[in-house]
């Protein structure tokens, strides 16, 4: 059995600063890996983002980083791998809250070609929990699976699974209560019952049953069983349990089925959302509705349309950060409006000005190493997009990478899988996605290109995945505009 060596995870407050610090070092000397592959979701009330960092070890094998969590955010490590070249062994798999003095050591070994890892410290019962937690929604979702809809007897059985998982969820969060950490109890509650009663597959049981007569008053009945707050989560656990909103929304969208029987879009489900008691809770579901639509969105109309959704949001709540989030995103992707400037590094360390371009077409993509859809858009931008504009000098295309690390960054450009000679290739100084200008436009939500007119407003925003004429086409419309 030969060692690899050992990790040490921890999280604690920068000194005599309002900054928690998550920190991974170790070393790995003797491996055949010679990267660390860390991904982790942050996410306060309105935001979330998952960040990815690759970190190259030294010589020797070690290595370290640390990496800044804002204050009052949730913090997952959502994966931890090691890696070479495309060979990836995953360490941590499962979501781990990480939270102020958390620690965990991980001591890894090598036998017959496998990898085992042994954990100590004073988080491992808790990731002993998560992946206990983990098993049983697996065993939840397969039980769900069972569940035929043309069943007499679905609606109790889905009564009966639902109470079985809630009782077995209960009696392992009762140990984070008792053996881990209180004041993160009511938050795994309230993210597990969220999780539960919001899987797609409950709700299409009971839709089937409520249009079946002789199913339709159990299904109703049901649904009411399960209450539409719990009384013992306060608003702020609320608001930041994310699972336990989509069970709101998958609750609203089912009352709204419930009036009309007929499924409810997200545009219906915002309307239910809108009718439900001032405050918020509801300000904050409607965000996340409205959200998603945004993201959806293909084209100019159905983007005015949500504009005056965001609008309304801005103007009928009564929280300032809701009111100010709802006023941008009323306009932040809206023709004509002002980009917001930038000045980033070029691979040869100049600094290049977005306002340099001003008179041309400027099309903006983002990229991290990791990315497979990255890979994706980058190799139909070569034989599609490119080959439109390859004489083209008054259309520019910018290429922004999200990489922590620059080594990264630049060893990817070499690799030429990510982006091409074609982009003017710029790095964000080691901020990712947490430049000003990345977060703006929140390019980490949705694989999402924009372009900017000869005027140096902007001019369309497309989804990644958008067919390539979709992208070609607005670039050759911007290029046509006169003013």
């Amino acid at each position: 059995m030969a060692a690899i060596g050992s990790l040490a995870i921890y999280c604690l407050n920068a000194q005599d600063k309002e900054i928690n610090s998550f920190y991974i070092g170790g070393n790995i000397a003797g491996s055949q890996f010679d990267t660390l592959a860390i991904a982790v979701n942050q996410f306060d009330v309105i935001n979330d983002g998952a960040r990815t960092y690759n970190v190259v070890t030294n010589e020797e094998g070690a290595f370290g980083i640390t990496v800044p969590l804002a204050a009052e955010e949730g913090n997952l490590l959502g994966s931890l791998s090691l890696k070479k070249g495309e060979a990836v062994n995953p360490i941590v798999v499962n979501a781990y809250l990480v939270e102020n003095h958390d620690s965990l050591f991980i001591a890894a070994v090598q036998k017959d070609g496998k990898f085992v890892y042994s954990m100590k410290g004073n988080r491992t019962t808790k990731y002993t929990c998560d992946s206990e937690i983990g098993l049983l929604f697996g065993a939840f979702s397969k039980g769900l699976k069972n569940i035929q809809p043309n069943d007499t007897d679905c609606v109790r059985q889905l009564a009966q699974l639902c109470e079985s998982y809630r009782q077995r969820l209960l009696a392992v969060l009762h140990r984070y209560k008792t053996k881990i950490s209180p004041a993160i109890y009511q938050r795994y509650k309230a993210d597990m019952l969220g999780s539960l009663y919001s899987y797609n597959r409950e709700y299409e049981l009971l839709h089937n049953a409520v249009l079946d007569k002789k199913l339709q008053e159990a299904a109703i009945l049901f649904f009411h069983s399960i209450p539409a707050k719990q009384p013992s989560f306060s608003e702020k656990t609320i608001l930041l349990s994310r699972k336990y909103r989509y069970y709101l929304i998958a609750r609203a969208k089912f009352e709204w089925f419930l009036k009309h029987k007929k499924n409810a879009g997200y545009r219906d489900v915002y309307e239910e959302i809108k009718n439900q008691p001032a405050g918020m809770v509801r300000d904050i579901l409607s965000v996340d509705v409205l959200k998603t639509l945004d993201v959806a969105a293909t084209n100019e109309s159905t983007r005015a349309d949500i504009a005056v959704l965001w609008k309304e949001t801005a103007i009928h709540t009564k929280t300032p950060f809701i009111e100010a989030y709802a006023a941008k995103k009323a306009i932040y992707r809206s023709k004509g409006s002002k980009i917001v400037d930038f000045r980033l590094e070029d691979s040869a360390g100049r600094n290049v000005d977005l306002t340099k371009f001003k008179g041309k077409v400027v099309m903006v993509d983002s990229w991290f190493t990791g990315c497979g859809s990255c890979i994706k858009l980058n190799k139909k931008m070569n034989e599609e997009v490119y080959p439109f504009f390859s004489n083209d000098t008054n259309v520019v295309f910018i290429s922004v990478n999200a990489d922590r690390d620059k080594t990264v960054w630049l060893n990817s450009l070499r690799g030429g899988r990510y982006t091409s000679p074609h982009n003017t290739n710029l790095f964000t100084g080691g901020l990712g996605f947490d430049h000003p200008f990345l977060k703006y436009y929140e390019f980490d939500r949705g694989d999402i290109i924009i372009v900017i007119g000869k005027d140096g407003l902007l001019y369309a925003v497309a989804g990644t995945l958008e067919d390539d004429d979709y992208i070609v086409a607005n670039i050759q419309a911007a290029e046509n505009e006169t003013h």
